[in-house]
């Protein structure tokens, strides 16, 4: 049906399948017209001035899309539905979308099953972007909003994937946090921004910080943070502790971003790829490093032992040779 009107395909393809009826306005269709194609089943309603073009897949995005659109001008997906598209929380509920716009505008529902609208005084335009088209706050807004609702070491976790993955950066974090003032989300996300190692915040983890520290207390030589696996000229994997003499890696399952099926998928992509390279990885969940930490150190000793014997079987077959 897109296709029959001009300019309508191109606009449900770039917004998820979904389109106001101000932007049907402009295409030139009427009230008269629209009600004729919802009778068709041409278009579905799916909040109050916002419809779905029939036909069009049914995606998670086009829920957040529609919410946006349903939320009106300057409106953006926020909190952890903005992490959940910048990659940063794959586990999280889909429902219900949550959006921000400027507290002068007011709406008159904000609230239901499919989304939940925030009001904020210090949105600002520098704080917003696109994620596949869809407005949504940038990741150092996102974390500083997310402040006012998750638990402290989860927003650690993210915060340090955020800086890891290159989406934002400590410079970035505090200007957001100055900007916002004085609020409940920027003195809570300052805290944990703080609470990271000073000297590698800007990329790791608490979670794999917490892990260098226990092999390093129990003996064990430090391990290398963050080291880049490289094949054929250029880095195709990165260990998130690694014994690169030995090849042998540690990787820290956080329960933010391991979570998810689409990661662990990624993750087991990526363990096959560094076996391959003769990498040994020892992988290990967040919760048992505080459950379990004596665990970690056996799993990696024998790691390094069984690597070191290899080493060791390989020097004397060169040596028959």
């Amino acid at each position: 049906m897109g296709g029959g009107i001009p300019g309508l395909a191109a606009l449900s393809q770039r917004q998820h399948g979904v389109v106001t009826l101000a932007q049907l306005n402009s295409l030139g269709i009427s009230s008269q017209s629209r009600r004729t194609l919802v009778g068709q089943g041409w278009l579905t309603a799916v909040h109050r001035g916002v419809v779905r073009v029939n036909g069009t897949r049914s995606t998670w995005r086009q829920t957040v899309m529609a919410a946006v659109l349903a939320a009106g001008a300057e409106a953006a997906a926020c909190r952890i539905t903005a992490a959940r598209l910048h990659g940063l929380a794959e586990h999280a509920p889909a429902l219900p979308v949550r959006v921000v716009i400027p507290h002068r505008r007011q709406l008159s529902r904000t609230t239901t099953n499919a989304m939940r609208v925030h009001y904020s005084r210090t949105l600002r335009p520098e704080h917003l972007s696109e994620v596949d088209a869809i407005p949504v706050t940038t990741p150092a807004r996102t974390i500083c909003d997310l402040a006012i609702e998750m638990e402290a070491r989860q927003l650690r976790e993210i915060m340090a994937r955020a800086i890891r993955d290159g989406l934002t950066d400590v410079t970035e974090l505090f200007a957001v946090m100055d900007s916002t003032g004085r609020t409940v989300g920027a003195s809570r996300a300052r805290r944990a921004l703080a609470s990271l190692d000073s000297t590698t915040a800007a990329s790791r983890s608490h979670a794999e910080l917490r892990a260098k520290a226990i092999l390093e207390r129990a003996g064990l030589p430090p391990p290398q943070v963050g080291w880049p696996v490289m094949n054929g000229g250029r880095v195709v994997a990165e260990v998130d502790l690694a014994y690169p003499d030995v090849k042998v890696g540690i990787e820290i399952d956080g329960f933010v971003w391991h979570s998810s099926p689409q990661q662990k998928q990624r993750d087991e992509d990526r363990q096959n790829l560094l076996v391959a390279l003769g990498w040994r990885i020892v992988r290990f969940s967040v919760e048992r490093l505080d459950t379990n930490p004596s665990l970690l150190v056996r799993r990696t000793v024998a790691a390094r032992e069984q690597a070191l014997r290899a080493v060791s079987a390989d020097d004397d077959n060169h040596r028959r040779r």
